[in-house]
């Protein structure tokens, strides 16, 4: 189960307000910020490569469920204030996935469960809860959840384009549209993603995470546009295999995942 990733409760709330910026951080990748350099191949070819990087990338995403323990450091743009924590996340792909995050020193800041069809939302040292099926309202990372860990890089390659030292692709994932350079890091496979929803740029990542999923040590970097929320994360421990079904259970009792 997920609690035993994560230290103690306790009973402070926290001075954040931006609930779904503080979820999203968890996710993967970042903005494609600088133009890429000098093209070395054919656009025919840079497609091809773009197919081949995307169905390794879904196929190292996919299939055996993972939890892992973070720390994680926020910065709101607002007040300039920084805030630590600790938390874990439990995913199933095609499934659920499961997080809790607790702030330093605070109590647990955020509960989320999320499947293709459902989800579930809880600020516990608030007494809020939020769940629903299909489309959550705006603020809330249920949409950001399935297509970063349930389906990663879902959806039908535009175009692609090869540099010296980068692939970088844009996909169409639904609503959404994917801005992907891919290229390395010291921990592995550095993932540089920029969403765009209705032509709107909404979040920006850098992830550097090995070439089969997260080990200890690897990282990610998220920002938030709207918000200017800052988010950097480090994954402590990674277990692959070990999770049962109870970590994906409705936290309400009304149900198993699919």
């Amino acid at each position: 189960m997920l609690r035993r990733l994560l230290p103690g409760p306790v009973a402070r709330e926290p001075p954040l307000r931006c609930i779904g910026c503080a979820v999203m951080m968890m996710a993967s990748c970042a903005a494609l910020s600088t133009p890429p350099s000098r093209s070395t191949g054919s656009n025919a070819a840079a497609v091809a490569s773009g197919h081949q990087w995307l169905d390794r990338a879904r196929k190292s995403r996919s299939g055996t469920p993972w939890s892992a323990g973070i720390s994680a450091s926020l910065r709101l743009a607002t007040s300039g204030q920084v805030f630590e924590g600790r938390g874990g996340m439990a995913v199933a792909p095609e499934r659920a996935v499961r997080l809790i995050l607790l702030m330093a020193g605070g109590p647990t800041l955020l509960d989320v469960w999320v499947t293709p069809e459902r989800w579930r939302v809880a600020v516990p040292a608030r007494g809020t809860v939020e769940r629903g099926s299909g489309a959550a309202r705006a603020g809330l990372p249920v949409s950001f959840l399935q297509r970063r860990f349930l389906n990663p890089f879902e959806g039908a390659l535009i175009e692609a384009s090869a540099s010296e030292t980068d692939l970088v692709m844009v996909v169409r994932d639904r609503d959404a549209m994917l801005e992907i350079r891919a290229g390395r890091c010291d921990g592995g496979d550095l993932t540089r993603t920029a969403t765009r929803v209705r032509g709107l740029l909404v979040d920006q990542f850098d992830e550097c995470l090995a070439p089969e999923g997260p080990r200890p040590g690897n990282w990610a970097h998220y920002r938030d546009v709207a918000t200017g929320l800052t988010a950097d994360v480090k994954f402590e421990s990674v277990s692959v295999g070990t999770l049962d079904d109870a970590a994906f259970v409705d936290p309400d009792g009304v149900g198993l995942t699919p």
